[in-house]
């Protein structure tokens, strides 16, 4: 029986009453960092503050304080050290159903990182409580969050757009983007480039090449200009072309992402969690 027809016979307050519940623990769930994975300079980052049924949760009227500054000394390898301090209330309940919810979460911006690592300490200071802190590391080097991953277009020039790609490079630390653009000749007829390199504090720069081939011939490739995709952040980038003839990009093109390779989090920072 569903429990719309089960509450509608016995009434919503008593199917409550009757539930299994477990008790709450007054013990703040771990925090976490967004993006968890390593970014670029270019990429917001993010303390994530989590919270569910009978868990501690933000003060209000004291929202979290952000502080960066140089790192500690002796750690060796830290470029910046950021400190999140949380003010907290007890739980609004003491008891919660045995089935918990997934938990909540608060984004608390960070801003943009150095490149290197940068250790970030998130302290809670709740009522009546001893304080309690987390310790993570965010990693910021060349390459954006791997959500760059996906087709990117011109909203001016429908038809037209850039396919990107991160590749492992088990022979480097950063990976390797594969770029691929659609774009039209002077005359109207479609036209596909490529190129392959790595990005260097978000900016991809990528000499073209042309493919072609007639009928079971081998395939010829041929250099077509020199592609300049500059990623500003979470969904936006811009593209320039030079050394070859195209209608798009027309100058500087002002890019979105339109999809994302499947089974990568979202550059967005999520505002729940399993």
């Amino acid at each position: 029986m569903r429990l719309s027809s089960l509450a509608r016979i016995v009434g919503l307050p008593a199917l409550l009453a009757a539930a299994p519940f477990a008790a709450a623990i007054d013990v703040p769930l771990a925090p976490a960092l967004h993006p968890a994975v390593p970014a670029s300079t270019a990429d917001m980052f993010y303390a994530l503050f989590a919270t569910n049924c009978g868990k501690p949760r933000l003060d209000p009227a004291n929202p979290p304080v952000v502080t960066r500054g140089a790192p500690a000394e002796g750690s060796q390898g830290v470029v910046e050290t950021i400190t999140v301090a949380y003010s907290l209330l007890p739980p609004e309940s003491d008891v919660c159903p045995a089935v918990l919810q997934p938990d909540a979460l608060t984004a608390i911006e960070l801003g943009h990182l150095q490149r290197g690592t940068t250790l970030v300490l998130q302290t809670f200071d709740l009522v009546g409580e001893d304080d309690l802190a987390y310790v993570d590391w965010a990693v910021v080097g060349h390459t954006p969050d791997p959500a760059v991953s996906g087709t990117w277009f011109d909203p001016d020039a429908p038809g037209t757009g850039v396919s990107l790609s991160l590749a492992p490079d088990a022979g480097h630390a950063e990976p390797t983007a594969v770029l691929f653009l659609a774009t039209l000749s002077p005359d109207g007829a479609p036209l596909w480039l490529t190129g392959a390199g790595k990005f260097e504090d978000a900016v991809l720069t990528v000499p073209l090449t042309r493919s072609s081939a007639a009928g079971s011939a081998p395939v010829q490739t041929t250099a077509a200009g020199t592609a300049r995709f500059e990623y500003l952040g979470c969904g936006d980038a811009v593209l320039s072309v030079d050394g070859v003839e195209v209608r798009f990009p027309d100058g500087d093109a002002a890019l979105r992402q339109l999809t994302t390779t499947f089974g990568l989090d979202d550059c967005k920072p999520p505002t729940t969690r399993p």
